[in-house]
């Protein structure tokens, strides 16, 4: 619930800034949703569809993040000086990390038949949180160097 939080305030404090950026963080608040609703403590293994859902939702925030988002934000931090562009550089290689990490997870999970892998899901996912809450931080760091928020910068 606090990743939840801490989205809708993060998409607060950048709304309006950048279009992409709006509907990224728009979609950041969905994949945590749906990500809740997986991990709600349910004593039954989430659905199948459930998965496949959230696996869809996962793909699409981290490849907008990938292919879209961090071209954008490079290409700010390229107009705002050398230090910004370094600053994006260097911490591309976390977020490419945590795009792995979900691509197989999604791998995994997407299609599962298998009742064996889906076994191994609340461990699984737990670990994804993680990686996304990393990631997420990485993320508002690099939002806010670009767009002038220094309390969350550092």
């Amino acid at each position: 619930m606090a990743m939840l939080k801490k989205a809708e305030a993060t998409q607060s404090r950048f709304a309006g800034r950048f279009e992409a950026v709006d509907r990224w963080l728009e979609n950041r608040k969905g994949l945590l949703v749906s990500y809740l609703q997986l991990t709600s403590g349910q004593v039954a293994l989430p659905s199948r569809s459930a998965i496949a859902e959230f696996c869809n939702v996962l793909v699409d925030y981290v490849s907008a993040g990938h292919f879209e988002i961090y071209q954008e934000l490079l290409q700010q931090a390229e107009r705002t000086s050398p230090e910004a562009e370094a600053e994006v550089k260097s911490r591309y290689p976390q977020l490419t990390a945590s795009t792995d990490l979900a691509l197989a997870f999604n791998d995994r999970y997407a299609d599962a038949e298998d009742e064996l892998m889906i076994q191994h899901l609340d461990a699984d996912l737990a670990a994804l949180g993680v990686a996304l809450a990393g990631r997420f931080e990485l993320e508002d760091e690099l939002l806010a160097l670009l767009f002038g928020d220094e309390d969350l910068a550092a």
